[in-house]
């Protein structure tokens, strides 16, 4: 099993982020999510507390390219999500864990991420993500820290270039403060991302678990850039 964790501050209230959760697809960023459907939601109770939170289910079908030493392992190209959600509006979480429901054999990737509103108390999450250098290639996804606080350029500034998922970096110059951020814990959203890749393929499991790791950190990037895209539609 190979697994990655990151942490990453988003410059927008955790309500906005909500919407903009529900509305994430399509964008001009993941064009390889085809479909979504939602198959179930409701309230239901949740965690030790037992409070209420609205649960969703949700069906999403992508196109996978696959790589040529992999057309012997599948010739499939699509792979269908299943993703569970649960927004919890006393705590302000929004929850979702995601499964592939095809191709497990070859690999099976799980994702679970934490949308949270900033506090006071979140300093220990909040630092090292400020304190590192917001252009550094590193697997904390540095590079994609601060893109929403750039709020003075305009989605066509993001979008000129041939690399769309480095349009929303920015620079040490343009990277807020920790003290700038204390100032407006209002507006920051915190998000944690977890995956968990395996593989049940004999003698090819640490390969591709290993391929599908680094697919996953390289994808994230296009996933994010997508939310902020729908973020910043959502701001006019």
């Amino acid at each position: 099993m190979k697994t990655w964790s990151c942490h990453q501050l988003l410059g927008f209230c955790w309500e906005d982020v909500c919407q903009a959760l529900w509305m994430r697809y399509p964008n001009s960023f993941t064009p390889h999510v085809t479909t979504e459907d939602t198959l179930s939601r409701g309230v239901r109770s949740w965690g030790s507390g037992g409070g209420n939170v609205l649960y969703s289910v949700r069906l999403l079908t992508k196109r996978s390219p696959i790589p040529d030493w992999a057309t012997k392992l599948t010739r499939q190209s699509f792979v269908h999500i299943i993703e569970h959600s649960w927004v919890d509006c006393k705590r302000k979480l929004f929850v979702t864990v995601t499964e592939n429901l095809n191709q497990r054999n070859s690999m099976c990737v799980t994702e679970r991420c934490t949308y949270s509103a900033a506090k006071p108390t979140d300093n220990d999450v909040i630092k090292p993500v400020i304190v590192k250098n917001p252009l550094e290639k590193s697997e904390t996804c540095s590079r994609l820290r601060f893109p929403s606080f750039s709020r003075k350029k305009s989605l066509e500034d993001h979008n000129s270039g041939n690399d769309k998922s480095d349009n929303r970096e920015t620079t040490p110059e343009q990277a807020p403060k920790f003290d700038q951020i204390q100032q407006d814990l209002a507006n920051v959203t915190i998000v944690k991302r977890e995956v968990w890749v395996t593989s049940q393929r004999t003698g090819l499991k640490t390969a591709l678990e290993s391929f599908g790791k680094q697919r996953y950190k390289i994808n994230v990037r296009k996933t994010l850039c997508g939310l902020l895209e729908v973020l910043e539609t959502l701001k006019k």
